[in-house]
Order: C-alpha cells, then structure tokens, then sequence
C-alpha cells in the first residue's frame, strides 16, 4: 500500500562525487543491504543549502564537509527520518555491486 511499502534496488556503488543529500517529508527510510558494501553519508538536514526544492517525499542537499559515514554491509541496516539526509550508494572503498531493500514508512 502507500503506508508502508519496499523497494529492491539494484546498483554499482560510485564515488561521492557528484553526489547530493536526499530527505523525505512523508515517509521514513528503512536501508537494509542485501548484498555488496556502501556508504551512505549522514547529516542534519537543518541549516544543509537546498539544491532541488521540495517534491512529493524527496529534497536534495549540496554535500557538507565532513558528514558521518555509515557503513553497510550485508544484513546492516539504517533508518532515516524527515531530519536525517542522507546520500546513498557511494562507494566504501572500491565500487561493488550492491543489492538493498528500502522500506519506506509513512509517518503523516
């Protein structure tokens, strides 16, 4: 339904570069990693420069200097809510494939 609902993605992780924050208004993200190895950089969305206004559930950030790196690996996951952005999909290390489920879990 549209109250909680998965995604499997499917992807070669690439450098930061290039990369930009995403936050979501209406729904938490669940990141689980199925397979492979990524980074995904973390930051408190107040204060982040916007680069692409808000549309439904999605807003992105210019990167900041020195975010937090969580790492995931297989059976890891993170949860982010509407104050959490976060890039996903970036390379810890070496690019690899990459197989994760997003939950997504509406929260208004």
């Amino acid at each position: 339904g549209r109250d909680v609902y998965c995604i499997v993605q499917e992807y070669d992780s690439t450098p930061a570069e290039g990369h930009e924050f995403e936050a979501h208004r209406d729904y938490a993200d669940i990141q689980v990693l199925l397979a492979g190895e990524e980074s995904i950089l973390w930051s408190p969305r107040e204060g982040l420069t916007t680069t692409q206004p808000y549309k439904p559930d999605i807003e992105f950030y210019a990167l900041t200097p020195a975010p937090t790196d969580i790492v995931l690996t297989p059976g890891r996951f993170a949860v982010f809510l509407p104050d959490d952005a976060h890039a996903p999909c970036i390379a810890h290390g070496a690019p690899t494939q990459v197989r994760k489920a997003v939950v997504k879990v509406r929260l208004k």
